[in-house]
Formats: structure tokens, C-alpha cells, sequence
């Protein structure tokens, strides 16, 4: 079978010997270009490798290293940089596994092709340089605030934002308008913003605005309101464009007419010119290139625009545009949607002015189209962007566990909320900075030390030190990553002080008081007599061990408690060990056993209003073995189902029986629907001593007798699995049937 396994593995598969592969499987030979096995064979790992690797340091002397590694701890797993026949790069993910018998020492080496998931990281790492490249080198300002969380504080912005605050990033945000501008400005800013999130839509207006040193300048700023997922408004993104030149543009023509005025404020973009008393309308060369088309491509037509017009922008256009021919508005702003000549939407900031006559009538209008097309990118870019990093921060401080980021030196980078608390702190800058081994017991260091050495490590326990000095018991388990080209070390952290520091004189207070019942739990599951002679050794024991229990000032000594337990469980191992089954082992048929209990507890269990469905795929399913004891088990089980039937109110209850084969081993399928384990104690259900029943009416040692019986007398197995509903469980015999 492992001769197959070998074969048909779709990754490269090498046995190394002596440092050298001597096998390989022909997915090897694929992977490499190379024609046959024996190309490959008798050579150094580094012989299909570059001489270097991406870190500097030589294939032969890696792979060395490698495979000592794989030796000492048993397996390893890397990545690694091999070279095809030709010469390309490939890049792998190595796993070396210890296969040595005693007489030779052979490592496993399977070979798996990742090239193209590093080209996926290494465009993914290049679109992440790239976005904040175009943020950072567009001279417009970008910023967005949170309204939803953070009362309008600032959560993003770039350079450009940065200089005309006079503030670096991390100064700006979390602070507000008022904060960075001053009460009056500050207002000013937020009123706006209140009409962006109460209009829900883009809303673009200039004012004139003051940079630190002492430049006085004109902004068009548009802002719009930014959702998330489920389309709830949470902040307000914005652009401000600096149109001072524009402004003086305008004051140096200012005696020229209306239509030169307004033309000549469009600078490079689309002039239009649209005569209302003919409904006439001229479109510069620039605005039709704009669209892609050549000036004699389109015609001078009011439905030249019009037809263009996206539908959903249509009808706010007009309403703006009438506003400003009825004399409303000083002058028409707005944004809206031109179809390009390939099908494309172009997006355009569009400006005009009504001209009136002398009786105030409005004879013309005149404007401009700016080609907004990339900022609307950007700030579709950087809402995702910023979306990406929310869901991000909101997972990270939303969990229960401590998660500490740290660097290859153990030096914290970030800390999520539930660190912070863990570790008694005010703030995350209070952690920020700290090597992680000053947080721990000089004795534990070597545990965090060691697990940076695992890619991933299992979880383990670790003690470390709150900020005011408390020793707190954590599970701690760690995984390395890659965060924009840096190691990062992600380790989570789960607080077990109250689990750790339990009072273990109650439990083991416990453990004797349930040990009476115990006792009788065990009598009733054989109901048969013991050895004569073995029985007098042992009710002698316990009846010492019950009398002990009865003096309440013996309890109370935790050293007398301690001796008693193990003396009593050493008294149940001798109980167990004399037991004996009151039938001997021998033939006996699935079905006739089922049946016969179901003469015994039927009539049970249809008082309780419990339907039972038995189905037998095969009647002549048998084993040679006790057959008493597995009726203890299935009793049981059907017992632990009716107790749990009396718990909740179902107008139907059921308890389907199946006998079947699994893999030419007989089993019994036991199903109810009376609601099931809950999913955090499932896997404690077969402890000694643990029930999910109320104090008094469980011992906790039935399902644990049952898999015992199952995995000692049958050689099989007793298996839990949750079903909608209610419990499944699997009697499984470990041994095939007879005949």
C-alpha cells in the first residue's frame, strides 16, 4: 500500500540516504523536467538547487541543516528554492519526515510545487505598494472618519492631508476636527459632514482654508458617505482638490464676459455652452476626447449629453440644473456618470451658470466637465481599503483570547483588548515595545523561546507576569507570519489562573462522596455474585474505606483525604479485576441480544412515550464473546436516553436501533432525540466520575464502564457523535463476525 502511496502522489517524493536521494517517485522526475529516477539519484539535495538561497546563505549548507533537524525532532517542514532541468526557479514546501530502521537512517522528503502561490503573495504585496503609492503621490487631499464608532475622529488620510494639517499620520488620527482645527473650523467641518450623512449622498463645495504656514488656499472638497457591508453608513470619505489657481484665473478676467469666464475656469477640461432660447448646445474638442470620441464624431445636440447620462443620475442632474436656471442657486454643481465611446462609465464633476437677460430670464448656461474617473477609484479603493482594516482591528480586539504580534527579537508590535486586560494594563502603548520575555518568570523564558523556533507550535502552558506583578496560568500557542516583508510571531494567549488555582481538596472531597455510589453503580451493572473468597477481601475494604467517610472531622483533613482516595481507587481496581461475567464467552447472535433486552426495558420505555425502531441489515450478524457484558452496554446507553427524555417535552421521542457491518466489523448504532451533549462537555462524557446529570442522579462511571467493557472484552470501541437533535452512538465489537 505504501509502495502505491509513493507511486501515485501527485507532489515529488525522495528517500534520503546518507544525505543523498536514492528513491523517487516519477512525480519527482515531472516536477524537475528531468527524463528518468536515475538523473536524480546518488545527488546532493543542493545539486537541484540554486548555489544560494534567498537568504543569503548556500543550498548544500541549508540542506545540511535541514536534514540534521529532521533527524533530531523527527520531521521538518520549509521552503525551499529548487531549480528545473533548464535552470527556472521553483519554489517548494519541503516536509521531511524520520524513517530510519535500526539499521539505517532514511528521511522521507515530500516535495510540494507552491510557485504559484508566492507569485499570488508577491502581487498581492505588490497591489498593497502600489494602492498607497497612488493614495500618497496624487496631490489631492484623502481623508475618511468614523461617525459610527468614534463621534467623527479621523481613522485615515494621506500625505497630502498630512501636510495641510501640519501633522503626521499618526498625530491626526483618532482626533477630531475641533482637536486639530480649533472650535469655529472644526464646526464648520462637522456641520458639513452632518449633511453628507443626512442626504446620504456625495455633496461638493469649496471654502477657503488655511495651511500652517500661513498659505491661504481655495478647496473644492467632495465628500461622500462611506458603508460597509450590510450597506450602514459609518463615516464620511473625502477629497479636496486645491482650486486656488483657478480662483485667481477667475479674478483676472473678471470684466470678460460670463462664457470666457466660465470656459477659462474648466482650464483642460470640457467646455459646453448651452443656448436656452434655441436649445443649442456647443461641446469643445476636449470634452468630446474626453468621452473618446474626435470633434466631428458627435454632433452639437443637447441629446448628444443627455443620451450619455447614466439612468440613475439622470434626474438629479436636471433637478440641479433647473435650480440654477430659475435663479435658486448662484451656480450648478454636481457629479453624475458620461458613457465613454467603449461602453465604460466616465465620472464628471460638472459646473455651469445660468446667463440672464435684463428681465432676469435665462437665456444661457455655461460650464465645465472635469474628468473625476480616478479619484472615484481612489475613494472606492480606500473605502475597501478601510473596510479591510476595520474587519480586521474589529476581529482582532472582538476576541476573547489575548493575541500578542510580536518580531524575531520577541519585541511586542501590537496587542489586541483582551492583552491589554490580561496583562492589567491602562493602554496598548503600556505593552507596545516590551520584549515578551520580560513579561514571564525567568524559568518560563526557555518555553517561548523554544516554541519561535515552530512554524506553528502546539498549545502549551506558560506563566507570565501581569504589569502589577500577578502571576496569572495561561495556554499559549504561537504561529509565524509574514506582515509587509517582516517575521511576525501571532501568538494567542487563554487566561487558566481560575481552572489552575481550583481547590483540589473539593475535588477529591468529591470524588469520595460519589465513591459510595460508585460501588453500587458497579454491583448493578453485573448483578452477580463475586468469588466467595474474593468478595470477603473485598467488602472487608470497603466496608473500612465507607466507615472512614461517615466521620466528618476526618474529612476535613486534606493529607487523610488524599491517602483515602488512593486507597479507595486501588479498592475499585481489586473490585474490577475480580469481576467476573456471568455468562462464558461464546457464540451469540446481534438481533437475539437486542431483542432480549428490549423484553426487559420495552415496556419502560413505551411508559415513557419513547418509540423504538430496530433494524438489523443483517439477522445473522455474531460474535463469540460475553454476551452479558454488551448488554450492559446497550442498556445502559437506553437507560442514559430515557433520563434524558425526562429533561425536555417532545411530542415525539424516538431511539432508532441499527445492527449493521463497518469495514466487515460488526457494530450497533444507538440514536435518540433527546437534545443531545453540549458540544464543550462532549468530549469529557467517558471521564470516570463526570455526569451530566444532577447531583444525586448520576455516578459519572456508566459510559465510562461502557467504553472500557467495549475496548477490553470486545476489542472494540464505544463512540460518541452529536446528531440534530439528540446522540449517536456506535458499539463497535473490533472484531469480524462469525462464520
Amino acid at each position: 500500500m505504501y509502495k502505491k502511496i509513493f507511486e501515485k502522489s501527485i507532489d515529488g517524493v525522495f528517500i534520503i540516504e546518507d544525505n543523498k536521494f536514492v528513491d523517487c517517485n516519477n512525480s519527482a522526475v515531472k516536477m524537475f523536467q528531468y527524463e528518468s529516477r536515475e538523473q536524480l539519484l546518488n545527488t546532493h539535495p543542493s545539486a537541484i538547487s540554486p548555489e544560494y538561497q534567498p537568504d543569503g546563505r548556500t543550498s548544500f549548507e541549508k540542506a545540511e541543516e535541514n536534514i540534521k533537524y529532521a533527524y533530531k525532532n523527527g520531521n521538518h517542514c520549509f521552503e525551499w528554492v529548487h531549480l528545473h532541468l533548464n535552470g527556472e526557479s521553483l519554489w517548494t514546501e519541503v516536509v521531511l519526515t524520520d524513517i530510519s530502521t535500526d539499521d539505517k537512517k532514511r528521511l522521507l522528503a515530500i516535495v510540494k510545487d507552491i510557485s504559484e502561490k508566492k507569485q499570488l503573495e508577491k502581487q498581492n504585496n505588490c497591489q498593497h505598494v502600489i494602492l498607497n503609492a497612488v493614495l500618497n503621490s496624487t496631490p489631492d487631499l484623502i481623508f475618511y472618519k468614523d461617525y459610527l464608532n468614534n463621534n467623527g475622529r479621523y481613522i485615515g488620510c494621506n500625505e497630502a492631508f498630512e501636510k495641510f494639517v501640519g501633522k503626521s499620520n499618526q498625530d491626526i488620527i483618532g482626533k477630531t476636527d475641533i482637536e486639530l482645527f480649533g472650535q469655529e473650523v472644526g464646526n464648520l467641518f462637522r456641520t458639513k459632514d452632518k449633511k453628507v450623512l443626512d442626504r446620504n449622498e456625495t455633496v461638493i463645495n469649496e471654502e477657503w482654508v488655511d495651511y500652517p504656514n500661513g498659505d491661504k488656499v481655495l478647496m473644492s472638497t467632495s465628500k461622500s458617505p462611506f458603508k460597509d457591508k450590510n450597506n450602514n453608513i459609518i463615516g464620511v470619505l473625502g477629497i479636496a482638490r486645491d482650486i486656488t489657481h483657478v480662483h485667481e484665473k477667475t479674478k483676472e478676467i473678471k470684466n470678460l464676459k460670463e462664457q470666457m469666464e466660465l470656459a477659462l475656469l474648466g482650464n483642460k477640461d470640457g467646455i459646453w455652452d448651452w443656448n436656452l432660447l434655441t436649445d443649442s448646445i456647443y461641446f469643445s474638442p476636449l470634452w468630446k476626447k474626453m468621452l473618446g470620441y474626435s470633434d466631428d464624431e458627435l454632433l452639437n445636440e443637447f441629446s448628444t449629453w443627455k443620451n450619455r447620462v447614466h439612468p440613475e443620475d439622470i434626474e438629479s442632474v436636471m433637478k440641479g440644473i433647473k435650480k440654477n436656471i430659475k435663479g435658486k442657486t448662484d451656480y450648478y454643481e454636481g457629479v453624475h456618470r458620461l458613457r465613454h465611446k467603449n461602453g465604460s462609465w466616465v465620472w464628471i464633476l460638472a459646473r455651469g451658470k445660468a446667463i440672464f437677460d435684463e428681465d432676469g430670464k435665462a437665456i444661457r448656461m455655461t460650464g465645465t466637465h472635469t474628468d473625476i474617473t480616478k479619484q472615484k477609484k481612489i475613494e472606492e479603493k480606500n473605502k475597501k481599503l478601510l473596510y479591510s482594516v476595520q474587519n480586521f482591528q474589529e476581529l482582532f480586539d472582538s476576541t476573547i483570547e489575548a493575541i500578542v504580534m510580536s518580531d524575531e527579537k520577541h519585541k511586542i508590535i501590537d496587542i489586541n483588548l483582551a492583552g491589554v486586560q490580561l496583562l492589567k494594563a491602562k493602554t496598548k502603548q503600556e505593552i507596545i515595545g516590551r520584549n515578551m520575555l520580560s513579561l514571564l518568570p525567568k524559568e518560563e523564558e526557555a518555553k517561548v523561546i523554544e516554541g519561535f523556533k515552530q512554524t506553528v507550535n502546539k498549545p502549551y502552558k506558560l506563566i507570565i507576569k501581569s504589569l502589577d506583578g500577578k502571576i496569572i496560568y495561561t495556554l499559549a500557542t504561537g504561529r509565524d507570519t509574514t506582515i509587509q516583508g517582516k517575521f511576525t510571531r501571532i501568538s494567542t494567549i487563554i487566561d487558566i489562573t481560575e481552572v489552575q488555582q481550583k481547590d483540589e481538596q473539593l475535588l477529591q472531597q468529591s470524588k469520595l462522596a460519589q465513591m459510595g455510589e460508585m460501588m453500587g453503580m458497579i454491583a448493578h451493572q453485573w448483578r452477580q455474585p463475586l468469588n466467595a473468597i474474593s468478595a470477603s477481601s473485598i467488602n472487608l475494604s470497603l466496608m473500612s474505606s465507607m466507615n472512614i467517610l461517615k466521620d466528618e472531622k476526618v474529612q476535613e483533613s486534606s493529607e487523610f483525604i488524599q491517602n483515602q482516595t488512593q486507597k479507595m481507587s486501588s479498592t475499585i481496581d481489586t473490585f474490577m479485576n475480580f469481576v467476573k461475567p456471568a455468562k462464558e464467552s461464546k457464540p451469540f447472535k446481534f438481533l437475539h441480544t437486542v431483542e432480549a433486552i428490549m423484553k426487559i426495558m420495552g415496556a419502560q420505555l413505551i411508559n415513557h412515550n419513547i418509540k423504538v425502531n430496530i433494524e438489523s441489515k443483517n439477522d445473522n450478524i455474531s460474535i463469540v464473546g460475553y454476551e452479558d457484558l454488551l448488554e450492559q452496554v446497550i442498556i445502559n446507553l437506553l437507560s442514559n436516553s430515557r433520563d434524558a427524555f425526562e429533561e425536555i417535552e417532545l411530542e415525539e421521542k424516538y431511539i432508532n436501533i441499527t445492527i449493521d457491518m463497518k469495514n466487515d466489523i460488526p457494530i450497533i448504532i444507538i440514536e435518540d432525540n433527546a437534545g443531545g451533549i453540549p458540544h464543550a462537555i462532549s468530549d469529557k462524557i467517558f471521564n470516570p466520575y463526570f455526569t451530566t446529570k444532577e447531583q444525586g442522579k448520576g455516578t459519572g462511571i456508566g459510559l465510562y464502564m461502557s467504553k472500557d467493557i467495549m475496548e477490553k472484552s470486545f476489542g472494540g470501541n464505544l463512540i460518541y457523535s452529536a446528531i440534530e437533535g439528540g446522540s449517536r452512538f456506535e458499539i463497535i465489537c473490533g472484531m469480524k463476525k462469525e462464520g
